[in-house]
């Protein structure tokens, strides 16, 4: 398999530096579900793989149980989350809409319980994918900033 081949060689380069590769998760790529990354993952048999897990792009991708089973697929190798929400409007015609967090299909309540019942740290990456009425980025980092440790506090 080309793709187990390809990262092989970058497995064999994190263990002799001793470092961590992250890959991210993307809906145009081949780890765009926590299955798919799993699989990758299990083939390679490297602890030095590891994953920006990001939620919204895996529910846009179909895997609709990402807080639950998605998140026990990729714990191990959690580097982070890349946090964004979205709605999705007909996953067979590819219409969906991103939203504040909080706001869309994702679960973040379990996501982020997830995470303190199993004492994970990783990187919180906030995205601002959607612009609000004022249509400013920074409002939507304000939101999204503030949406997140709203539903951190209910915790």
């Amino acid at each position: 398999d080309k793709l187990i081949k390809a990262f092989s060689m970058v497995v064999i380069e994190a263990e002799r530096y001793n470092i961590d590769v992250a890959l991210s998760m993307m809906c145009w790529n081949y780890t765009n579900t926590t299955g798919n990354f799993r699989r990758l993952v299990d083939q390679l048999g490297s602890k030095r793989i590891k994953v920006m897990w990001g939620p919204a792009d895996n529910i846009n991708c179909g895997e609709w149980d990402v807080a639950t089973t998605g998140f026990h697929n990729i714990q191990p190798y959690l580097h982070g989350l890349h946090l964004k929400d979205l709605h999705i409007i007909d996953g067979q015609q590819l219409q969906f809409e991103y939203r504040p967090i909080g706001d869309g299909d994702v679960d973040y309540l379990t996501v982020l319980r997830q995470l303190r019942n199993h004492n994970c740290d990783p990187v919180l990456s906030v995205a601002t994918h959607f612009l609000p009425d004022t249509g400013s980025p920074e409002d939507a980092m304000r939101i999204n900033y503030t949406n997140l440790l709203s539903l951190i506090q209910q915790i």
